[in-house]
């Protein structure tokens, strides 16, 4: 994503390191919930976006247009987590209703068409579901506030491999590009690395002092980074087992909710509590840009599958388009 935008000459401003400053800038505002807005989701094709919201809806929008293409009812609006399947024929929604649900959508339709679907779900996890993630169309990996992340069998409604070696709530999770490794974040301020073909962690990275809640694998497959409550994000390799940088400034008081990277690595986005989306330089640990939300809380930083955009979501009800 990041090379193929713009770059201005350097800048220097108060507790930001010289570099050179990209220059994103909001390009849509995606304007249709009524509650604040937890999770979102990109599809394969990036085009399309699946959104979910304590006002009890899952929205898939037309980011090109920025209509609404489905408006989903959810059993539950206390959803936390959401994905779109590769195929782009499915939707899953977690949250506190320790459920995992699968709704069946088709994009083959006029904009803003409202939805009364009826879910598949995933019943298996004691607590709440954080995060959900389609392994293909007919798998889908959960994690929860029961210390445990699940690998289940979309057609079976069973689970096939239970991960429980947390110590707490599992915040997060990232799934490599060749769908055999996955990493989970939690509350006991560590990250394991786990083969979907055993039960057992592969590695444990740990360095946070607090609740790791994102991470998320670089494209080249061996590094990852971390966003935690304790305010920093943090740069590992599976080979070495160790951290290789630390994204953070004295000024940052508040926790990470999100972390994502650009398509070439270059960039590291993290979203924090106090409504700012950080770009920081993945070698060099330098702050490059502040996208803000004006003071409302960040739940999610997404960037496209094309590298092309970044989405940010925010508790003001609202998804803006950054490029």
């Amino acid at each position: 994503m990041a090379e193929k935008f713009p770059l201005t000459s350097a800048a220097e401003s108060k507790g930001v390191a010289k570099t050179a400053k990209t220059e994103f800038k909001v390009r849509r505002v995606l304007r249709g919930h009524f509650g604040k807005v937890y999770a979102c989701s990109w599809a394969q094709d990036s085009k399309y976006m699946v959104s979910a919201s304590q006002d009890g809806k899952l929205l898939i929008w037309n980011v090109m247009t920025g209509m609404k293409n489905h408006a989903i009812s959810l059993r539950s609006s206390w959803v936390m987590a959401t994905d779109f399947a590769p195929s782009m024929k499915m939707v899953a929604a977690g949250g506190l209703d320790n459920t995992c649900s699968i709704y069946d959508v088709s994009l083959n339709v006029s904009d803003a068409v409202q939805r009364e679907a009826t879910p598949v779900e995933l019943v298996g996890h004691e607590g709440y579901v954080s995060s959900c993630t389609f392994m293909d169309d007919r798998k889908i990996l959960t994690t929860s506030g029961d210390a445990s992340a699940i690998l289940w069998d979309i057609d079976k409604l069973a689970s096939t491999h239970k991960f429980s070696e947390h110590k707490a709530d599992v915040m997060t999770a990232s799934v490599s590009k060749d769908k055999n490794l996955f990493l989970t974040g939690s509350c006991d301020a560590t990250v394991r690395l786990w083969d979907v073909r055993t039960d057992a962690s592969v590695k444990t990275f740990s360095g946070h002092e607090s609740d790791v809640n994102s991470v998320k694998w670089f494209s080249n497959g061996y590094t990852f980074v971390t966003g935690s409550d304790d305010s920093r994000c943090m740069l590992y390799d599976i080979r070495t087992e160790s951290e290789l940088n630390v994204y953070h400034s004295d000024r940052i008081l508040c926790g990470v909710t999100s972390v994502d990277c650009s398509a070439s690595g270059k960039y590291v986005f993290a979203a924090y509590d106090e409504g700012i989306v950080r770009v920081w330089n993945t070698l060099y640990g330098q702050l490059t840009q502040e996208l803000s939300t004006e003071g409302s809380r960040v739940s999610s930083v997404k960037v496209s599958p094309d590298g092309q955009a970044l989405v940010i979501a925010s508790w003001d009800n609202l998804l803006r388009v950054w490029a």
